[in-house]
């Protein structure tokens, strides 16, 4: 990784186009997703400098059908770019949903920032909006669905 294109990424007053540059020279997963959640977390930071952290937080850090849904929320931390009460399982099949999903699992989208732009997660299992909530907040009632594994995970609209 370059530590220089991570360091754009922490430098306030960096532009969209300075930041989308940056991600072209990130490399290879090296960085501990906190520092992603830490400049989401920043509220000096313009929206689209979140919103882009954000999405080299998921993309980066989430491994379709091998991260777990408690290594998420233990990734997560508390972060405060989470929208928890806007959390909804999506379960009409209406419109195009950007995550591949199946009969034994669920589909939850996760808000974020302004609520622009959400989460889409595919998780192996039926969990309700509440359950997942309350596990990203690190509710220990909820700690039963820390094995569940992440099948896939998209953000839309994607950045």
């Amino acid at each position: 990784m370059s530590s220089a294109a991570l360091k754009k990424f922490e430098q306030h007053g960096a532009s969209e186009t300075e930041l989308l540059e940056a991600i072209e020279r990130l490399g290879p997963v090296v960085e501990l997703p906190a520092r992603w959640s830490a400049i989401a977390n920043d509220q000096s930071l313009p929206l689209y400098h979140r919103r882009l952290a954000v999405a080299q937080f998921i993309t980066r850090h989430i491994v379709r059908g091998l991260t777990s849904c408690g290594e998420f929320a233990r990734m997560l931390d508390g972060a405060r770019w989470i929208d928890h009460d806007g959390i909804v399982i999506v379960d009409a099949l209406g419109g195009k949903i950007p995550v591949t999903s199946s009969p034994d699992s669920t589909v939850v989208s996760i808000p974020f920032l302004d609520n622009s732009v959400a989460v889409y997660l595919a998780i192996a299992g039926r969990v309700s909006a509440d359950e997942i909530a309350g596990l990203l907040l690190r509710n220990p009632d909820y700690g039963h669905l820390a094995t569940a594994v992440i099948r896939d995970v998209a953000i839309e609209p994607f950045l």
